[in-house]
């Protein structure tokens, strides 16, 4: 997770379970919110989940965050961002400050 810079963003990725969303456009309601990405979250109770947009996104609130209970909305500096995605979203997972599965997109079982 230390190659990856974000734990100045998010120090607490070196313990437990986490579920990372790189997003850069907003949803503008809870329907837009695919169906798959709440029943991950769900079969995760342990897991905590953070959105973080690059600094450089205009938009930085939209309904993602506000739909999945409990996740947390972190802002990173644009040059951090970049070398995390090719196109967004991106997503990955994380156990104890290692990365254990990526996703172009949102993930999925």
């Amino acid at each position: 997770m230390a190659d990856l810079q974000l734990l100045e963003a998010i120090p607490d990725l070196e313990y437990g379970d986490h579920l990372i969303i790189l997003a850069d456009d907003s949803l503008d309601a809870c329907q837009d919110v695919p169906q798959s990405l709440f029943d991950f979250v769900e079969n995760r109770p342990e897991a905590r989940v953070w959105l973080l947009r690059p600094s450089d996104v205009l938009a930085r609130d939209g309904a993602m965050w506000l739909c999945l209970f409990g996740t947390e909305l972190v802002e990173i500096p644009a040059p951090v961002a970049r070398p995390l995605y090719r196109t967004l979203p991106r997503s990955f997972t994380a156990t104890d400050g290692v990365v254990t599965h990526t996703w172009a997109g949102l993930p999925v079982d």
